[in-house]
């Protein structure tokens, strides 16, 4: 039996985008303005990566610059 570690966590902030980058897979799953995880949860995900020991937690959306609190995650 394989023991498999989780590197990564992917953490899709809002569906919310100003773009419409033509590579995107996100166009195809419908923009939604104003949808955001709320960042307790997003906090508590991050923590539990941190715990964890995950090497990387991707930001994700739409555009994640838009979430109203990406400063906050960030730090």
């Amino acid at each position: 039996m394989f023991k498999t570690k989780i590197k990564q966590c992917t953490i899709t902030l809002t569906r919310n985008c100003n773009l419409r980058c033509f590579f995107c897979y996100a166009k195809r799953t419908s923009y939604i303005p104003n949808e955001f995880i709320a960042f307790d949860d997003v906090k508590q995900i991050i923590d539990f990566c941190e715990q964890a020991k995950l090497k990387y937690v991707v930001l994700t959306g739409g555009e994640p610059t838009l979430y109203p609190q990406i400063i906050d995650v960030i730090k």
